[in-house]
This record gives structure tokens, sequence and C-alpha cells, in this order.
């Protein structure tokens, strides 16, 4: 058996970590040039708005600008606003009951190309599995006349219905969910779910003042 020099077996451990993180990169940029085709058409805002005008709005709080996830929307009267969680593509935040129980969320994420609902679902079921001592999964999906990609999900710890936007490189994923083991509460979880279906992603919302906002979204 012929021995290497030291030298030779870190030029092929450098090898072959550069090539690992070549395929990598070419899975990544693959992946990505997948979902540019599949990206959902433009959203309409009208409709979403016609929708919204149809909930009833009782335990809401009136709609207003959600500035940092780039939405919409009226957010359950007296539920505790979390800290915001912040990462390098997304923007999360979170409304909880008083009882700690139910939750609503709205994620919102910014990649550099174009991706269709399907690939931010997957995304997130990949998220969702790979928690710490959990084994989360996609129970259904399905898309409402409106063009949301909604969805049901489950791990050993909490259920959540939600639904998934897209728009050029931006998508939002808007959720309400409860706690399993604290037992489900029909009161906030119908509070929970008015609430989600007055959310409307806002276009540009970085590049705009948030009264803009307001008047494009009641015009578009």
């Amino acid at each position: 058996m012929t021995s290497q020099s030291p030298a030779v077996a870190k030029n092929k451990m450098s090898l072959n970590c550069r090539s690992i993180l070549a395929f990598r990169l070419s899975a990544t940029l693959f992946a990505l040039l997948l979902c540019v085709g599949c990206q959902s058409g433009s959203i309409s805002r009208s409709k979403l708005a016609a929708s919204q005008l149809q909930v009833k709005f009782d335990g809401l709080e009136s709609t207003r600008v959600l500035t940092s996830v780039c939405a919409s929307g009226a957010t359950p009267r007296q539920w505790t606003k979390r800290p915001t969680e912040k990462g390098a593509i997304y923007t999360h935040e979170q409304w909880r009951s008083p009882t700690g129980v139910t939750s609503v969320g709205v994620v919102y994420v910014h990649l550099p190309l174009p991706i269709g609902p399907a690939a931010i679902l997957w995304l997130a079921e990949q998220h969702f599995a790979a928690m710490p001592g959990e084994t989360g999964h996609v129970l259904a999906a399905w898309t409402d006349a409106l063009g949301r990609s909604w969805f049901t999900a489950q791990n050993p710890k909490c259920s959540i219905c939600g639904y998934i936007m897209t728009e050029g490189a931006s998508a939002w994923i808007v959720y309400y969910g409860y706690k399993l083991d604290r037992g489900l509460q029909p009161g906030e979880l119908s509070v929970a779910a008015r609430s989600v279906t007055t959310i409307i992603p806002l276009a540009r919302a970085s590049d705009q003042p948030a009264a803009s906002l307001l008047a494009q979204t009641a015009q578009d």
C-alpha cells in the first residue's frame, strides 16, 4: 500500500471540500431556477381587498400596515405581539392569544430570484421537520379561488393552518395555529382564522410610505 505525503492528502481534502461546496451551490441554483418556472401569477389585490370586506371584524383590530412583513391586515385584539424574528431572507411576526394556546403569524420571505408557492411550502416543511425533537409534516394542500395556496401541517407540539402567496421574488406565509397539549380554544381559533384572511401583501413596501401603500391596496 502506497502512502501519501501530507501535502498530497491535504490537497485532495481541499479538492473534495471544494467539490462538495460546488455541488451544493449548483444544486441550490438549479432548484432556484426551477422555481422561476413555477412561480404564480400576480396576486389580485382588488379581489383580496373585496374578500377582506366580507370578514367579520369581531375580536380584531382595525386594518393597518404591517410594515416589517410588507403586508396589511387586522390582527387579533388584545393579543400579545411576540418579538420580531429576522433571518437572512425572512422576517417573522407573531401574535399570541391571552391563554398562550393560539397564535397568528406572518412570515415575509425575499429571495434573489422569483419563487413559486410549491417551493416555499417545500422549504417551510423542511424547516418544520428539522426542528429539534420534532417530526413535522404537511397534511394537506389546496388553492382557493383567490389564488392563495393553503396548507395544514402538524408536529407533536402544534397544529397550524395557513396559506402562501408569492409575487416575483417575494413570498408571504400567513398562518394560525394552536398548541396540541393545551387543547383547542374554539373562540380563539375563530378569531385567528378571520385575522389571517384579512392579510394582503403590499408590493414594494420598502419603496413607499405607509399611507401610499394603503391607498394603493384599496385602489389596485
